[in-house]
């Protein structure tokens, strides 16, 4: 969500200072490598982790304060949708926070000018399935998080579709553009800013320099903005329905963030 789905307004680099600067106090992470703050958070002492917990609601809390929906993101959420394409949110952030945030495209999405332009039901959700750092799947297990592939291969599996057949959108390199990789995905596409920057929002997970490490990194695409991408998959959808003659198997897209 962070930087992709919604404008980025988290301080990732003061994020890991304080988590690191926790650890550095805490009597079960003074030898702990500093990677990332959610892995390296779940390895202190009780204490160590309440703390941290304490730092992520805060950060979290001023962040959905503040949040604004990406430019262009409810336009092209709309036109997914109406090209039946799937979405589904994999993110660091919470579960609950996620669904924050859907409800909040959902707003967006249902109207154009005050008026309803769609009608999204309990049994057709905007984003399905939501993904965060704390949900569980069957058997009550909590998935491992980006850069390792398991959600998206989750999502797959739900979906009931190759990974060769989604499109993973994100705005890190590190975590985004590596787990979409290592999963297989038909397509990582990378948002960044004008001009082609990008911000920090990476967890603290550090990778290698070796040529795989680095190749797991390179997107297939990268955009500047909502707009710029929609351009992309309306030229990608009407491809694919000129080759087939009519649109037969859905695409899908998972939108990630932090």
């Amino acid at each position: 969500m962070d930087g992709t789905l919604v404008e980025h307004v988290i301080d990732f680099a003061e994020m890991r200072q304080r988590i690191y600067a926790v650890a550095d106090a805490d009597p079960m992470g003074k030898d702990l490598e500093r990677d990332c703050v959610l892995t390296l958070a779940n390895k202190l002492s009780p204490g160590g982790q309440e703390e941290c917990q304490y730092i992520f609601d805060e950060i979290t809390r001023d962040a959905l304060k503040n949040m604004k929906l990406m430019p262009g993101g409810a336009d092209l959420i709309r036109y997914l949708r109406d090209r039946n394409v799937k979405l589904a949110i994999f993110t660091k952030n919470r579960e609950e926070n996620a669904q924050i945030v859907s409800d909040s495209y959902l707003r967006e999405v249902m109207t154009i000018d005050g008026e309803v332009s769609c009608v999204c039901v309990d049994d057709d959700p905007l984003f399905y399935p939501i993904i965060g750092r704390d949900s569980k799947i069957s058997g009550g297990n909590i998935l491992r998080n980006k850069p390792f592939p398991d959600a998206i291969l989750h999502i797959c599996k739900v979906w009931g579709c190759d990974p060769s057949h989604v499109v993973m959108v994100g705005d890190n390199e590190n975590d985004d553009i590596t787990a979409a990789n290592r999963a297989g995905c038909g397509g990582s596409v990378l948002l960044t800013q004008k001009g082609g920057t990008q911000y920090d929002t990476h967890s603290g997970f550090v990778l290698g320099d070796t040529e795989e490490e680095i190749r797991e990194r390179i997107p297939s695409l990268r955009v500047e903005s909502m707009f710029e991408l929609r351009s992309y998959l309306e030229a990608l959808l009407d491809e694919r329905d000129l080759r087939d003659g009519a649109l037969k198997k859905p695409m899908n897209v998972s939108i990630n963030s932090f």
